[in-house]
């Protein structure tokens, strides 16, 4: 009976640890929360508006660039759902896996920018090529994406949004 007690006991404190851990920000190096986390937010949030709106077929609407470019889009989001810009925007912001290898590449870009290391920026790019090719082919083998439906996935098209990241990184840098 007291085995029981402490299992259950032990149960529900791995639970609390679980759901406190989820409930922390995110944050790219695991240590404190820093103005480096507002800036890697959004060059994450440019770069997936980059990858959407440079093979988008129609052009984006103001209103649709001024929803983009709102600081409070995340917590919006809900009222925007029928906008498919904003629906593909929301499949790469919340896909955990895209978002720990962007800021992955972030790292690298601002590590190679502080030891004056240029081939960091080759590995930067090899990550963003990588997943976003990876992501971009599973979303629309899932049939997630609306505005990259005719999106081919070669290297040379994922370059220009890159390179605006690993700029928009040294900038914030």
């Amino acid at each position: 009976m007291k085995s029981n007690t402490s299992v259950m006991l032990f149960a529900v404190y791995l639970f609390g640890v679980i759901v406190s851990l989820n409930s922390l920000p995110m944050v790219p190096g695991g240590g404190e929360i820093s103005s480096t986390y507002d800036n890697s937010s959004t060059c994450i949030r440019n770069y997936i508006t980059n990858i959407l709106k440079y093979k988008t077929l129609s052009k984006l609407s103001t209103a649709e660039l001024f929803i983009l470019e709102d600081p409070n889009l995340l917590e919006k989001l809900d009222s925007f759902k029928d906008n498919s810009f904003i629906s593909d925007y929301s499949k790469f912001r919340f896909d955990p896996e895209f978002i720990a290898r962007v800021t992955e590449a972030w790292d690298q870009v601002r590590r190679g920018l502080e030891e004056g290391n240029p081939v960091n920026d080759k590995e930067a790019h090899a990550i963003l090529l990588d997943i976003t090719k990876k992501k971009i082919n599973e979303k629309k083998d899932n049939n997630e994406l609306k505005t990259l439906e005719y999106y081919a996935v070669a290297d040379h098209e994922l370059y220009h949004p890159i390179a605006f990241f690993i700029e928009d990184v040294k900038y914030c840098v």
